[in-house]
């Protein structure tokens, strides 16, 4: 059975036996995400609103607004990316066995905190990297038609089609870039089921990936059409947990998949004949 099909399956038994935690869950992390969107983006408008208008303070105070103000948008971009690794780790936990919402609320030390904060927006530049790498032939046919349309201008016939090219160019862009920056949807797997490094994180995540990430994209994309039907704003509290759920479980069966053997603590000892004077004698070997 294919990793896909068994989280699937792993996934829909979950959803009968904790489908209102896993809401629920979904819920509290999509508030409190959305409160520290909030307060990070009016951190960022104070900013620029403080230096617009700095004239009447004194460079004193100008500085140590300055020096709270960011204080205030790192804090809420760091409470961001905790709770979006809380929320991972929590379904990542509930696919292995169903959870409950107090196990959401986990403990990390100091050393796990900075890593989690390095790996999370480290995983989105490098995501935007790589998505801007596959759209970048298609942005420049968009800037070429751009310039010709303004300069010489085109022929109907010739501008549907280069319409029709862009907009190929765009999804196939889309597609391919989303099914390769699914190197980094096992990080947070690898840092629940060992202690390493942001760098060996991500590494790890890349080998488990090989030969998964578009069969990771479009279990993924699978949910778009079901996306639709979000604007009714309940149907979102069924949507959005499954969705969570289901990647939750192919990260952890792909983990558990790839996992070494435990070596054996002690030595395994096999049966052995010989023959020795026209007798059989049976030995110990290891």
């Amino acid at each position: 059975m294919s990793i896909v099909l068994h989280a699937r399956l792993l996934c829909t038994r979950r959803l009968l036996e904790n489908r209102g935690t896993m809401a629920g869950v979904w819920l509290f992390q999509a508030v409190l995400r959305a409160v520290l969107l909030a307060g990070l983006c009016v951190s960022v408008w104070m900013l620029s609103t403080l230096h617009r208008h700095a004239a009447p303070l004194s460079a004193g105070a100008r500085a140590a607004l300055y020096a709270l103000f960011a204080a205030a948008a790192v804090f809420a971009g760091a409470l961001y990316a905790l709770v979006a690794h809380c929320t991972a780790r929590w379904f990542l936990q509930n696919a292995r066995c169903a959870q409950r919402f107090r196990s959401y609320f986990a403990r990390f030390s100091f050393r796990e905190t900075c890593a989690v904060l390095y790996s999370f927006w480290l995983r989105r530049v490098l995501s935007g990297v790589r998505m801007l790498a596959y759209l970048a032939p298609a942005l420049a046919g968009a800037g070429a038609l751009w310039l010709t349309l303004r300069t010489k201008g085109l022929s109907v016939p010739l501008l549907l089609a280069a319409v029709l090219l862009e907009a190929l160019a765009l999804l196939a862009g889309l597609y391919f870039g989303f099914a390769d920056v699914q190197r980094y949807a096992f990080v947070d797997a690898v840092f629940l089921y060992e202690r390493c490094g942001v760098l060996d994180a991500l590494r790890e995540s890349r080998r488990l990936s090989a030969g998964l990430s578009f069969a990771c994209a479009n279990a993924r994309l699978r949910f778009l059409p079901w996306a639709a039907l979000c604007v009714l704003v309940l149907p979102v509290l069924y949507v959005a947990p499954y969705a969570r759920q289901s990647a939750a479980c192919v990260a952890l069966l792909a983990v558990e998949k790839r996992q070494p053997a435990a070596p054996a603590e002690k030595p395994v000892v096999f049966l052995c004949a010989k023959r020795t004077d026209g007798c059989i004698r049976v030995e110990n070997q290891v």
